[in-house]
C-alpha cells in the first residue's frame, strides 16, 4: 500500500473513502480496497493544490462521486477506481502523460476514465464542434462499456450539488 504523506485536509476524504469500503462490506460487495486506496493517493497527489468553488480541496469531488456510485449503482473495483481517477486526465498534469494512469490501474480503467473526460478544445474549430466531439466519443465509449454512464451521472450529480 501506498505510504505516501496526505496533507491534513485530504485525511478527512480518506476517512470517508474508508467509510465507504465499510459500506459495501456490509452489503457484501467486495472490491479491491488496497488497489483503490492506490487510486485516492494517485488522485490526491494529481489534485494537490486545487480547489473547488466551495473552496474544499479538490479530492473530495472524486470521493465524493465514488461515494455515490457506492450508494446507487452496481460498482465493481474497476468502476469505483474510474470514479476516483475520473478528473486526472482533464484537470491535472497526468493529461500529459496518461500512459501513468494506464501503466499504474490498467487499459480498462483508463478506458473509463478517458470515457468520460472532455476533450480539449485546442483541438477543434469551436464550442459546437468539442461539444458534438466530446459527446460522440462519451457514447461510444458508453456503448463499449456501460459502467462510463454511471461515473459521468454521478460526476454530475456531485457537480449540480455542490455548484
Amino acid at each position: 500500500m501506498n505510504t505516501q504523506v496526505l496533507a491534513p485536509e485530504e485525511m478527512r476524504y480518506l476517512r470517508e473513502l474508508k467509510g465507504i469500503f465499510h459500506l459495501l462490506r456490509g452489503r457484501e460487495v467486495a472490491v479491491d480496497e488496497d488497489l483503490l486506496l492506490e487510486g485516492f493517493y494517485f488522485s490526491a497527489e494529481a489534485h494537490r493544490g486545487q480547489r473547488r468553488y466551495s473552496g474544499d480541496p479538490f479530492i473530495s469531488h472524486p470521493v465524493a462521486v465514488v461515494k455515490i456510485l457506492a450508494e446507487h449503482s452496481y460498482v465493481d473495483t474497476e468502476t469505483l477506481l474510474a470514479g476516483i481517477l475520473h478528473d486526472t486526465l482533464e484537470d491535472t498534469d497526468v493529461r500529459k502523460e496518461p500512459v501513468t494512469l494506464m501503466a499504474n490501474f490498467g487499459e480498462e480503467v483508463f478506458s473509463l476514465v478517458r470515457g468520460v473526460t472532455k476533450l480539449k478544445p485546442a483541438y477543434f474549430r469551436g464550442k459546437l464542434e468539442l461539444q458534438a466531439q466530446t459527446l460522440k466519443r462519451f457514447f461510444f465509449e458508453a456503448l463499449t462499456d456501460p459502467r462510463v454512464l454511471p461515473i459521468k451521472m454521478a460526476d454530475r450529480l456531485h457537480n449540480l450539488w455542490t455548484a
